[in-house]
């Protein structure tokens, strides 16, 4: 499997990924939704050339730490989890350019997410949030900010 670009496993019962999941180095898509994930293995910072990667509807209360390293990552939908704030790993994705997080329940957004500069499109509505902070005014690019 090691030339395999695209997976979709989208709507099974998967509640785990294999340690061995960060080999597919030369995944660009990864469709995950609608299963009953709770984490991703520590080797998914070896997808360095995943760009779209599809969380939605699962289980994630957190993202490893190794998500920063994902710096091909353009498009990220984790909406409909269990966040209760923004990981701060995702802040450290510079390529990111669009992200929804809708349907989670988020209480705020890190000051971290002005890291953001690529993001196009932020995506929190049915969301708990109280507040936003002054940083998401540094997100020059932004053009889609759904609330």
């Amino acid at each position: 499997l090691a030339l395999l670009e695209e997976l979709l496993l989208r709507s099974n019962r998967l509640a785990s990924l294999p340690d061995s999941f960060g080999d597919l180095c030369a995944l660009t898509a990864l469709d995950l939704e609608a299963n009953q994930l709770t984490a991703l293995p520590e080797s998914f910072g070896g997808l360095r050339r995943l760009r779209v990667l599809l969380l939605g509807s699962n289980r994630f209360t957190h993202l490893p730490a190794c998500f920063g390293d994902l710096s091909a990552l353009r498009v990220l939908d984790a909406s409909g989890n269990r966040f209760a704030e923004l990981p701060e790993p995702l802040c450290s994705v510079a390529s990111l350019q669009e992200l929804a997080m809708s349907g989670n329940p988020l209480t705020s957004v890190p000051r971290s997410v002005g890291r953001l500069r690529e993001l196009r499109r932020l995506t929190l509505h049915n969301c708990c949030l109280t507040q936003l902070p002054d940083e998401i005014g540094h997100l020059d690019q932004l053009k889609v900010l759904d609330i």
